[in-house]
């Protein structure tokens, strides 16, 4: 099968002059520093327009009302007993193309700061959202949002272009509140200060009144969700590691709903870590995706139940889950659950849109090796349904099952039905979800899978055969050596 897109890497970290291909499924896999995260990340960066809540946080500092992207002009302001307050004649503009430039800035910002070295690299497919290769299309749909907002809102508002603003006139704007405030400013005696205040709470009004309408941030994450909703990569989502304590962090915030959301989200953001940005983000976004969705938690839940050992119950402001015992919250569960649940939570940011890519880090962490199992069955049930994913591990458990079903599929199918069956009858005791080996045995055969090995300075692909016939690489030498470390102190 052909690949779906492909790094080239002409310079970043350990690696030099290297390519990896991306397919439905991709296995990363090496010595520790070999190059493996830093392409997991500039896969990430490349893409990162596809992860549109990012982007806004990433844009955080242009606030509403940002001079150098929103200009407002007041006709007058009148006030009656009936109406209260009533600006008329607001002219709205949005200098669209320089919030282009601000957003590649802060974008790149971005990605010096929480994401890569310096490096050379260069990520080609179809559908992919590039800043410089389709800037007039993302100002052409930023102005499209803005229009759309605008008449949506104020129906009798007209639309203009002036150079390079978009403006929308909106003759009658009610300001609320507007009149008790300016009541409240003591007599000053500088009537300069004093003029200068009450446009202050006039423009703060008509802002509170106008919301995303003059929010840069708003309405740029609603063009690249326009943009990328459309493509093949409708969203992408990194789930870094330590899924297991954000997934936790996640649980909090709905019990303490938005304030703490968006204070965790800060603190995020403020450590520099972007992959966990992404990844907090996606947790909180699957989640309602989950509640709001029945179709999409059945067909998640059936994915990921082998890997739970367990049942989850995604309530209102609450996720539970059940082993042996009673229901206990996830913060109070084993790790195994918060792993699990928070994989399953970002896939379903990701499986909400149809199509999308799931960038995942050492997917075995904290997995028993019997789970570790499990590990490629779920990835290619995601891959089944839409959701691409590309993994780096270093667990020869799941490369070698993962190997051992992509050559299956490609030379014998009923032996690959059985070999799925034995493994979740073997490693998943409570039984599979109905249907689910039948579906994996029908899909893996028509999935691209791809191995690549990174042995320090390059990334070496591998076929499944080989890596089931010969072993696999940077693992067979530590069996070696553990082997005769075992025998030198054994010996008298």
């Amino acid at each position: 099968m052909a690949a779906l897109a492909e790094l080239v890497i002409e310079q970043l970290g350990p690696l030099r002059n290297t390519k990896v291909e991306l397919g439905d499924v991709t296995l990363i896999f090496g010595y520790p520093n070999s190059g493996k995260s830093y392409t997991l990340r500039a896969i990430y960066e490349s893409l990162m327009l596809h992860d549109p809540p990012v982007v806004r946080t990433c844009l955080a500092r242009m606030k509403p009302l940002d001079s150098r992207i929103v200009r407002i002009e007041i006709g007058e302001v009148s006030r009656s007993r009936g109406e209260g307050a009533v600006a008329r004649r607001v002219k709205v503009c949005i200098d669209v193309e320089r919030l282009v430039d601000m957003l590649r800035d802060r974008v790149e910002r971005c990605s010096r700061a929480g994401l890569l070295p310096p490096h050379s690299v260069e990520f080609r497919g179809s559908g992919v959202l590039g800043l410089e290769e389709r800037r007039r299309e993302i100002a052409e749909t930023v102005v499209e949002v803005f229009s759309e907002k605008a008449r949506e809102r104020y129906p009798d508002a007209t639309l203009s272009v002036e150079g390079k603003l978009t403006c929308t006139i909106i003759p009658k704007l009610p300001l609320q509140k507007y009149s008790e405030i300016t009541e409240l400013i003591p007599v000053i005696d500088d009537a300069g200060d004093e003029i200068l205040i009450r446009d202050v709470v006039l423009r703060a009004a008509v802002a509170s009144m106008l919301g995303d309408l003059v929010d840069p941030a708003l309405l740029v994450e609603e063009a690249l969700r326009r943009l990328t909703g459309g493509s093949t990569l409708s969203r992408v989502v990194y789930a870094a590691y330590g899924r297991s304590l954000l997934s936790q962090a996640m649980l909090y915030t709905l019990l303490e709903k938005e304030k703490t959301t968006t204070a965790v989200i800060e603190a995020v953001f403020a450590s520099r870590n972007i992959p966990a940005l992404s990844l907090f983000h996606a947790l909180y976004e699957g989640y309602r995706s989950l509640r709001e969705d029945p179709n999409l938690l059945e067909k998640l839940v059936a994915i990921f139940s082998p890997l739970l050992g367990g049942r989850v119950n995604i309530g209102d402001a609450e996720i539970a889950y059940q082993s042996d015992g009673a229901p206990v919250p996830l913060n109070m569960a084993s790790a195994l659950a918060g792993e699990a649940v928070a994989l399953m939570l970002a896939a379903a940011a990701v499986a909400r849109h149809g199509s999308g890519l799931l960038l995942i880090e050492e997917p075995e962490a904290q997995l028993h090796p019997r789970y570790q199992m499990l590990v490629p069955l779920a990835l290619y049930g995601l891959a089944a349904h839409g959701v691409k994913v590309v993994v780096t591990t270093h667990s020869p458990i799941v490369i070698e099952v993962a190997a051992t079903l992509a050559r299956l599929a490609h030379s014998d199918q009923r032996r690959l039905l059985r070999a799925v069956e034995k493994l979740l009858a073997r490693a998943a005791p409570r039984g599979e979800p109905e249907g689910l080996a039948g579906l994996l045995a029908d899909s893996i055969p028509r999935l691209s899978v791809l191995f690549y090995y990174f042995d320090g300075s390059r990334a070496v692909r591998f076929d499944a055969e080989k890596l089931v016939e010969e072993s696999v690489p940077s693992h067979t030498d530590v069996d070696i050596s553990l082997t005769k470390w075992v025998i030198d102190i054994s010996a008298p």
